[in-house]
């Protein structure tokens, strides 16, 4: 049972993401789980309604309990929802994390209504961040700011998104690293490091297969990340 005088505790994962509402906004979170992220924001007066969005029934009724123990069914409102279909197109925050960057992009495909400027996403995907960047700036959203969340020794990338209503142009560097580039904190060097990382351990396998001209290439980006550092 949760006790419902205390506050909800939120991994730094969630937190960082939650620092990227808005104050005030209707917010709407897409695949809540337990709930905990609107039930904190509520709690810490960062909003005063929200929608909890999730398409399995179960982390549905986990959610509706521990919206209950707090005591904020009022501001809470839960739906069954495959992705933004059910959800009220009047929400501002759409926070979309804990999943692959693809299924992020299609949850966002969707729905025509999050192609309007007002809007803000928060997405927090836990795999293919590069596809999502190269789906954004496609469809004609921008990445307003990333920012690093690291628990448990995993770093995760949270963005601020906003419908820009034109194709966006990447850098291969903005494509592969994002924002973090151009940032100078611990964490964002951090995640850069396991960035360059990752291309100079594809490089070396692809020159190990033959194809130097392809490990080039990796290692070439590899080599202009390292110029951010």
């Amino acid at each position: 049972r949760i006790d419902g005088c205390m506050p909800v505790h939120l991994d730094q994962r969630l937190l960082t993401v939650a620092r990227l509402v808005r104050q005030g906004a209707y917010l709407a979170d897409i695949g809540t789980d337990h709930g905990y992220l609107p039930v904190y924001l509520v709690q810490t007066g960062r909003i005063s309604r929200a929608i909890a969005a999730d398409i399995n029934e179960n982390p549905l009724k986990q959610a509706v309990s521990a919206i209950s123990a707090h005591g904020l069914d009022r501001q809470i409102k839960t739906v069954l929802s495959d992705g933004l279909k059910q959800v009220d197109d009047h929400v501002e925050d759409i926070v979309i994390a804990g999943m692959g960057g693809e299924l992020i992009g299609s949850i966002i495909s969707a729905v025509e209504w999050l192609k309007n400027p007002d809007k803000r996403l928060i997405l927090q995907p836990m795999t293919q961040d590069v596809y999502l960047r190269e789906y954004l700036a496609k469809h004609g959203f921008r990445v307003e700011d990333e920012d690093v969340a690291e628990d448990n020794r995993h770093l995760y990338v949270v963005f601020s998104v906003v419908f820009a209503g034109k194709q966006q142009c990447l850098s291969p560097e903005e494509r592969y690293a994002g924002k973090s580039i151009y940032k100078m904190n611990t964490l964002s060097k951090k995640y850069l490091q396991k960035k360059i990382g990752r291309l100079e351990k594809i490089s070396a396998g692809l020159i190990k297969s033959g194809d130097t001209c392809k490990a080039s290439e990796f290692r070439e980006l590899s080599e202009k990340l390292k110029r951010y550092l």
